[in-house]
C-alpha cells in the first residue's frame, strides 16, 4: 500500500461526511442511512483519505445489499480502551457461514451473491489493507436473513 498521511480530523464530522456522500443514491434506492455517534465529539489523528475509502466501500456494499425500504447503520464510537470503532450494518440477506472466512480475500466474490451484484472482489481486500496500515482490525459478523455488520477498530493516535 502506501504510507499514512496523518492529520487531525473530527470523527463525528467524518462519519456525517461519509453518510452525506450517499444521500442521492439512498433516495433513489429508498434506503435510509442512520448515523449513530456514541460519546463526545473527538478529534483523531489518522489518514482521512484512506479511512474515507474504507467507510465509503463498506457503506456502498451495505446499501447495495439492503432491499428497498431498508436501513443501513453507521455507528461510530470511542471504546473504553481508547480505540475508535466504526460499524456499518445492513438489512441485507447476510453472508453464508462458509463464505465468511474468504470475504476479505483478493478477487473473492461470494457464490451466494447474484452475478448482477458482484464486484471485482477487491473492495474488502483494500479495506482490510488500509485498516491494517492504521494498525487496526476489520471483521464481519453476519446471519442469513438478518444482514451483516462490518466492524473496524483503530487504535487512537494522539
Amino acid at each position: 500500500m502506501s504510507e499514512l498521511e496523518l492529520k487531525p480530523f473530527n470523527l463525528r464530522e467524518f462519519s456525517s461526511e461519509v453518510a452525506e456522500f450517499f444521500r442521492p443514491w439512498t433516495v433513489t434506492r429508498a434506503v435510509t442511512i442512520r448515523e449513530n455517534f456514541w460519546g463526545e465529539p473527538i478529534t483523531i489523528n489518522a489518514d482521512h483519505d484512506k479511512l474515507h475509502c474504507v467507510l465509503i466501500n463498506l457503506v456502498y456494499n451495505a446499501i447495495k445489499f439492503t432491499p428497498q425500504g431498508g436501513q443501513v447503520q453507521l455507528d461510530t464510537r470511542v471504546r473504553d480502551d481508547g480505540s475508535v470503532q466504526f460499524c456499518v450494518s445492513d438489512a441485507g440477506p447476510g453472508i453464508p457461514p462458509n463464505e465468511l472466512p474468504r470475504i476479505f480475500d483478493a478477487f473473492y466474490t461470494g457464490e451466494s451473491v447474484p452475478p448482477e451484484q458482484r464486484g471485482t472482489g477487491l473492495g474488502l481486500t483494500v479495506c482490510k489493507g488500509l485498516v491494517e496500515l492504521h494498525y487496526g482490525n476489520i471483521w464481519v459478523e453476519s446471519e442469513l436473513g438478518k444482514g451483516s455488520a462490518f466492524y473496524v477498530i483503530l487504535p487512537m493516535r494522539r
